[in-house]
């Protein structure tokens, strides 16, 4: 069953980046509560069954205890509905 959450989460995070234009390794690059971070962990979050130390490690989101505070964050600061077409 997690193997399963894993490879949603995972092709969640590969379409994002296609629509955003991110290469894999610039995850680690930004900022660590930049809002696409926080876009995309409310979108995986919202699919699939994953804690927030697998997102925060995935998307180099820094602590644990960050994801929520990012994500609500996020909600605020995306002006488009990019998230929307990821489904």
């Amino acid at each position: 069953m997690r193997d399963h959450g894993i490879a949603q989460a995972e092709r969640i995070v590969q379409e994002a980046e296609k629509e955003t234009g991110l290469e894999e390794g610039l995850w680690v690059s930004m900022n660590k509560g930049d809002w696409r971070k926080g876009l995309v962990a409310g979108l995986i979050r919202s699919r699939v069954l994953m804690d927030n130390g697998w997102l925060a490690q995935r998307l180099s989101m820094g602590a644990r205890n960050a994801v929520g505070r990012t994500i609500r964050a996020a909600k605020g600061q995306a002006g488009t509905d990019w998230a929307a077409g990821l489904e």
